[in-house]
């Protein structure tokens, strides 16, 4: 992923990155994310901290679950 590559290039400290990752949405991606960590402090569930947790879950919300087979096949 491009935006990690420039994480590694610029010494990023991991608990930045996503805060960082996000100024790169656009459209209905910003606003997802926007409804999204809006959902998590109103239900007071924890906020995504790190990068792994952001890919994991922009998988599940973009990836069509059938993906992963494709790819082997």
């Amino acid at each position: 992923m491009k935006v990690e590559n420039l994480f590694e290039v610029h010494h990023i400290d991991h608990e930045r990155r996503v805060t960082l990752a996000t100024f790169s949405f656009l459209d209905s991606t910003m606003t997802w994310w926007k409804t999204y960590t809006r959902d998590l402090r109103l239900h007071n569930f924890p906020q995504i901290k790190y990068q792994n947790e952001l890919r994991s879950t922009l998988r599940e919300r973009y990836v069509p679950s059938y993906y992963d087979r494709e790819l082997m096949k």
